[in-house]
């Protein structure tokens, strides 16, 4: 598969068979729950597929993978295999290569664990809203905000790469009137997002990114 058939949205990951999302795997003794990635079911693919497995252990109690390495300050990217994949074509590339998903713009996301301290990074789809870019912490329109999201709340300082250019932002959840008026803007540029809200009771956050 190339890497531009596939990629992360509000943590959701995409294949040409359908939506990836992570799960919780049952509790071991002792232990917290782990996760996995599982395809979401679609049309004639009524069971999905697991497709990449990650450990019952070595979870941090906000859910961040554990990285083994020490804290150097060098960016970890995704634990989920194609937003790595992804992650590390836009770097390498310097911004020309891997820069989009499902023909949607996406940008490189920068930001810090609140537990792990470790910088991570992930792919993300976006729109904008002048001269800021907002993205969607859709998360498939699952009940529960997306890791990234909860880092950025308690840690609003990233790094953000859309293209060739590199600049340091500031992460702000709009407010709901902010967010009202953009998100028709928003489903244009993807329209599932009409369908994740739908899905969900919980308030989908948009988070807009100002240069600083």
């Amino acid at each position: 598969m190339a890497i531009g058939d596939a990629g992360c949205s509000g943590g959701t990951l995409y294949t040409p068979s359908g939506p990836l999302f992570p799960t919780p795997f049952p509790r071991e003794e002792g232990g917290r729950p782990g996760v996995r990635i599982r395809r979401a079911a679609t049309a004639g693919d009524t069971m999905g597929a697991d497709v990449q497995t990650y450990g019952h252990r070595g979870l941090t109690e906000d859910g961040e993978i554990m990285a083994t390495e020490q804290q150097d300050g060098a960016v970890r990217n995704s634990p989920a295999t194609w937003v790595a994949a992804q992650a590390e074509l836009y770097e390498s590339s310097g911004g020309t290569k891997g820069t989009t998903q499902l023909g949607v713009p996406c940008l490189l996301l920068d930001y810090v664990g609140r537990r792990s301290g470790i910088r991570r990074r992930t792919v993300l789809m976006y729109g904008r809203d002048g001269d800021d870019y907002l993205i969607v912490g859709s998360n498939g329109g699952s009940d529960s905000h997306p890791l990234w999201y909860l880092n950025l709340l308690d840690g609003p300082e990233v790094d953000v790469r859309v293209g060739t250019e590199r600049f340091p932002a500031l992460a702000e959840t709009l407010p709901p009137e902010e967010r009202e008026r953009v998100w028709p803007h928003l489903v244009e540029v993807f329209p599932r997002y009409a369908a994740y809200r739908a899905k969900t009771g919980r308030d989908i956050p948009v988070v807009r990114l100002r240069r600083r």
